[in-house]
């Protein structure tokens, strides 16, 4: 199967400092990532693609890198864009095929949002490929449309592919109370093997939160609407001022 691995990972830029600096008394985050970057080690996808909030050069639309090199925007890291899988997408919607709105851009330098979730998975993967999606200033079903459009287009495809949705769950420096309780509820529904009612999330907690991941888990839930997976909750706590979760989906 194409799609061989999909997983949430904070997009905290401060957990990759943490990472390079942990010892014995490293956090429950750190210790999360490290055993999520060998399990996708272990699977060896030939292209990695990261959902985020961060870096659209065009809001209305998602946005797909096409660059044929990115560099990290927090170290002198470079990474290989997959630059025959964006053009794929493209050529899906500019023929006909699909009606999704999509466009591409091509960045030389990633946002630390970015970077830093890629830097992390990517720590043994150098010549592993990569395509940022961002998301869009569309509603949640859009999203969720998007995921779909990614999954029916992946599956046609010869690659290992990847799909990872990185971001936090509530700002708990600006709203603990929010961020608390919007992590919970986003918890629950994925630990019931249901992430799709997370969508379903009221607004006003989602926005009072500010957290980043809700777009990039509806991409996600598209992706994985007809996948066999099992959700496992490694991490979850607050760090940086930011509530970290990391949740691997195990593809059944």
């Amino acid at each position: 199967m194409p799609i061989v691995f999909t997983s949430i990972v904070p997009s905290t830029p401060g957990i990759l400092g943490d990472i390079k600096t942990a010892s014995s008394g490293e956090s429950a985050t750190v210790k999360a990532l490290k055993e999520l970057e060998g399990e996708l080690y272990f699977m060896k996808p030939d292209t990695v693609i990261v959902i985020s909030e961060h870096g659209s050069e065009v809001p209305e639309l998602f946005n797909a890198t096409i660059a044929g090199q990115m560099k990290s925007s927090l170290s002198d890291r470079q990474f290989i864009g997959d630059v025959g899988l964006t053009t794929h997408l493209k050529e899906a919607i500019d023929t006909g095929q699909h009606e999704v709105p999509m466009t591409i851009i091509a960045p030389s330098v990633l946002s630390v949002e970015v970077s830093s979730p890629l830097e992390i998975m990517l720590d043994h993967l150098d010549e592993t490929k990569v395509v940022v999606m961002t998301t869009s200033q569309l509603g949640l079903e859009n999203h969720v449309e998007f995921g779909r459009f990614l999954h029916h287009e992946l599956l046609q495809s010869n690659s290992r592919i990847a799909v990872i949705a990185a971001g936090n769950f509530g700002a708990s420096e600006i709203d603990e109370v929010n961020a608390s309780a919007f992590q919970a509820t986003a918890i629950q529904s994925i630990v019931s093997n249901n992430p799709s009612e997370i969508l379903k999330t009221n607004p006003d907690l989602v926005k009072n939160s500010a957290a980043d991941i809700l777009n990039p888990l509806a991409v996600l839930v598209g992706v994985m609407e007809t996948l066999n997976v099992k959700a496992s909750v490694m991490s979850q706590e607050s760090s940086h001022g930011v509530m970290n979760v990391v949740v691997n989906f195990v593809i059944q």
